[in-house]
């Protein structure tokens, strides 16, 4: 006969080993578990786009679509969204942190470029081992993309049908796709590119050199390509290879302005600022004396943000706008002449409030107006712009200046460019 003692001891036992087996499996799991979620944990970026000129097409992942015009405000886009640009409609696409709100990518897209968001993500805790991550897709178009220093380790990679980009460093770079082929093109920094049936035949490009990707076919390169004339064109070696050009102020009473460098989302920038009544004027300046007698491509690339500006469009002889951009050169005739490009954010052209610089000698281009407060990305043919006026090509860039002028304003140039191509 059962002792009914017995059989409650143990099942004592059986429920205390049990429950401390039980207890062991916790203590150990957990800090297993714990060290699993916060590697993995992962946040999005912010990331968004704003349409520079035109309208662009955003696609989210719930397959609603949204035209985004130049005057509506950033939209935010979601993992899975497909941007679409038609012939003349351009947009700047960004991806900022949202720990710090440090820029991690500014892309702009150009006419007929179509573009997906895969993935945008970082480990939400910083014990995290993982590198934040953005990738895009990319079927048509051209994408010219700056990637500025972070202070944690990024990933970036853009698909294309004939391969993959990836980016090791800091820099800028631009992507084409077409039906045929992608070209790669380094500004500055440094990515790989690989190519072929199985994605096996890696290509690493620096500084001024170009890539060809074709289906099933090991990258081309590296290729010559478009070279900057301009050092130093983002400003990350402070004012090195640059010349500040004193303060200018037309009324003795009143203050002159700051010409200096500020860091935005973690990029420098330059910044002219002043706050009073009366003209004033003052610029950076950059020597190049580079021939280009057999540059058969000449294109000036600007970043720039105006803040505030209380003038109207560039003042009432059109000589005042808070961003000029002025090349000096000379032509295949010998002539020194003068290349300028004003940007404004305020006013309307109007009998006072001229699209030209009213004295400034030909060739003039009308000035171009931008969205206050929000980064405008140019690009301009420089041999195109001074065909259309009848003026001969460059034969000696003297130099290049960027001119900051008004009575109040604060405005921004983030980076700039002068890219040539040789026969």
């Amino acid at each position: 006969m059962n002792d009914p003692f017995s059989t409650r001891r143990r099942l004592a036992w059986a429920v205390l080993l049990g429950g401390f087996t039980i207890f062991l499996a916790i203590c150990i799991s957990l800090p297993f578990f714990a060290n699993w979620y916060f590697q993995n944990s992962r946040q999005p970026l912010v990331t968004s786009v704003a349409t520079n000129s035109g309208t662009l097409a955003l696609m989210q992942s719930n397959g609603e679509t949204v035209a985004l015009l130049a005057a509506d405000p950033p939209r935010e886009v979601e993992t899975g969204a497909e941007l679409l640009t038609n012939a003349a409609d351009t947009a700047l696409f960004t991806a900022f942190s949202p720990v710090n709100e440090q820029l991690l990518l500014r892309g702009q897209l150009y006419g007929n470029t179509r573009i997906e968001l895969r993935e945008a993500q970082m480990p939400r805790y910083s014990i995290s081992n993982d590198p934040t991550t953005i990738a895009l897709s990319m079927s048509n178009g051209r994408f010219r993309v700056t990637i500025p220093p972070a202070e944690d380790e990024v990933l970036y990679n853009i698909k294309t049908p004939q391969g993959m980009v990836n980016i090791s460093e800091p820099g800028q770079f631009s992507v084409e796709v077409n039906n045929e082929e992608t070209i790669i093109s380094v500004l500055d920094g440094q990515i790989e590119v690989i190519g072929g049936e199985t994605m096996q035949f890696p290509l690493e490009l620096n500084a001024d050199e170009r890539a060809v990707l074709q289906f099933d076919s090991p990258p081309s390169g590296p290729l010559t390509t478009e070279r900057n004339l301009i050092a130093n064109s983002n400003f990350d070696s402070d004012f090195s290879e640059w010349s500040r050009q004193t303060w200018n102020v037309e009324l003795e009473d009143q203050p002159t302005g700051e010409t200096r460098l500020v860091f935005l989302a973690g990029e420098p920038t330059l910044r002219f600022s002043r706050l009073g009544l009366g003209h004033a004027d003052a610029s950076v300046r950059q020597i190049i004396n580079q021939d280009v007698t057999d540059f058969t491509s000449l294109r000036l690339l600007i970043s720039l943000r105006i803040n505030t500006q209380s003038l109207g469009v560039c003042g009432t002889v059109g000589s005042e706008c808070p961003i000029t951009v002025r090349i000096e050169y000379e032509d295949l005739n010998g002539t020194d002449l003068t290349w300028e490009q004003g940007y404004f954010a305020n006013g309307q052209f109007a009998e006072d409030t001229p699209d030209t610089c009213i004295y400034c000698s030909p060739p003039k281009n009308p000035h171009k107006p931008v969205l206050p407060g929000r980064v405008y990305v140019e690009e301009v043919d420089l041999l195109a712009s001074l065909a259309r006026q009848g003026f001969s090509p460059p034969r000696l860039i003297h130099s290049v200046s960027i001119i900051a002028a008004g009575h109040t304003f604060e405005s921004d140039v983030i980076d700039i460019a002068i890219l040539g191509r040789e026969s």
